[in-house]
């Protein structure tokens, strides 16, 4: 991931199977939400901007709060949030991990948004 103007944020790892895509990000550095932004945008292959924020189903102020920098040094053990978005599952780790799962988020094994499976 990179700021606006163009200086690496975050490092990247592919899972090599290509079914999950993670970054690295820095909460004192950027937003978690912009952070989530940017991983869905990378392994969906669409542009940041290409990701609306109406579709979010967390409000992105409260996933913010959720992970933001403690005093007390980093965090001890985990604790994370899985959601859907845009078509991905989505999960942040509190230890700087963002996970995102392409397709994952259609439903598959978990029952779709609608109730459908």
């Amino acid at each position: 991931m990179t700021e606006d103007d163009g200086v690496p944020t975050a490092s990247e790892v592919h899972d090599p199977t290509g079914e999950e895509y993670r970054t690295v990000y820095d909460s004192s550095a950027n937003s978690v939400s912009r952070a989530v932004i940017d991983a869905v945008a990378r392994a969906t292959g669409a542009g940041p901007v290409d990701m609306a924020l109406p579709g979010w189903p967390v409000d992105p102020d409260v996933l913010d709060a959720l992970f933001v920098p403690t005093v007390s040094g980093p965090p001890q053990g985990d604790a994370n949030i899985t959601f859907e978005y845009a078509s991905c599952e989505v999960t942040v780790h509190s230890y700087g991990v963002i996970a995102v799962r392409p397709d994952a988020g259609r439903g598959a094994g978990r029952g779709a948004a609608d109730g459908s499976e």
